[in-house]
């Protein structure tokens, strides 16, 4: 009966391993998936081309953006977070990208100092931002406009990321509202 269950123990162990290897694979792909080898690329390129107009301090405050930005990416510890801590990556995000669009591209943030302490999900607005880079902007002559507000309201809070860009049709917005209405996710939301 010992054997018995020292043998169920070590399948256990050996299956919660596998499971834990499995789990930081997935992790690893699902990073790999958020940094984007076009942005790296981009962000390179703007660096070698300060470093060569001898724009040292551009060189030294892309360096740090991208270190603090890549740091906070890749923190797996931290699942839920500050907004003030996505802010910060979206900061520097958008001030990599303005290096590389130059005047093309213009942005604004604006939180509230209570909205800052909200704890969201790691990772979750900075994909919004991200989009609206990528997708908004096809087709549309510059200056791009990107502005990220996060307040407190009387119903909770609200993050709002807004473009210039060239927004999606009434049949699109239309199918997202109807996707919503339809997909019951069985989540109550406390307002706080």
């Amino acid at each position: 009966a010992f054997q018995k269950i020292l043998d169920d123990l070590k399948g256990s162990v050996r299956r919660e391993i596998e499971s834990n290897k499995a789990e930081a694979e997935a992790r690893l792909s699902a990073l790999q998936a958020q940094i984007s080898p076009h942005f790296i690329h981009n962000v390179l390129y703007s660096i070698s081309i300060a470093s060569k107009e001898g724009r040292s301090s551009d060189v030294q405050a892309m360096c740090k953006q991208l270190s603090d930005m890549l740091r906070y990416t890749v923190n797996s510890n931290a699942h839920m977070v500050e907004l003030k801590e996505e802010i910060k990556c979206i900061a520097n995000y958008l001030a990599l990208q303005k290096q590389y669009y130059e005047d093309f591209l213009q942005y604004d943030i604006a939180v509230e100092e209570a909205a800052g302490d909200i704890r969201i999900p790691r990772l979750s607005v900075l994909p919004f931002v991200e989009n609206a880079i990528q997708h908004a902007f096809e087709g549309k002559k510059p200056p791009y406009r990107i502005e990220v507000y996060a307040k407190i309201t009387e119903e909770g809070w609200t993050i709002e990321i807004r473009d210039n860009g060239k927004g999606f049709s009434k049949g699109k917005i239309k199918e997202i509202m109807d996707r919503l209405a339809e997909d019951d996710l069985g989540v109550e939301i406390e307002a706080k």
